[in-house]
């Protein structure tokens, strides 16, 4: 399956600056009688839930904790755009209702051979928490001797 987002390509929300495309875990497997929050706009048996949301919320969720796993490769990144944008793509992300528990990031500078690979936590009502796993998010110009290669599968 191959994902293609161009700087001026589509977005999926009214509230996001950045093009996108995405694949969504969907519990309701095809099931369109099962809406994809419930009623009070909470999640409901299309979603799963974290073990810390209140017993009330798990109960109407579909599912409770989880792994998420997936292996892919990044074949492409921009070279053009703004700062924030060159060479830099979301790969994953968790949604929570106020805030997002985790956005995976992949970052490759036009002239690095391998990039990097970092997490953000955004705390409800707070900053964004950046961690490294490979490389850095550093915005300067390296070629982490950790990172990932275009077109190198990982997991």
């Amino acid at each position: 399956m191959v994902f293609r987002a161009t700087i001026g390509g589509a977005k999926t929300s009214k509230n996001t600056k950045y093009t996108r495309t995405e694949l969504r875990e969907m519990l309701r497997r095809g099931n369109t009688d099962i809406g994809t929050k419930d009623e009070g706009d909470n999640p409901g048996k299309n979603n799963w839930v974290f073990s810390s949301a209140p017993e009330s919320t798990q109960k109407k969720a579909g599912a409770v904790d989880g792994i998420l796993r997936a292996t892919l490769a990044i074949n492409h990144v921009t070279t053009s755009g703004g700062p924030k944008e060159v060479g830099q793509l979301v790969i994953g992300q968790i949604h929570a209702s106020k805030d997002e528990p985790a956005r995976l990031y992949y970052q490759k500078f036009p002239d690095s051979k391998r990039g990097s690979i970092y997490v953000a936590h955004e705390p409800s009502g707070g900053d964004d928490i950046f961690v490294d796993l490979l490389g850095s998010k550093s915005k300067t110009p390296h070629d982490p001797a950790d990172g990932i290669a275009l077109n190198e599968k990982f997991s």
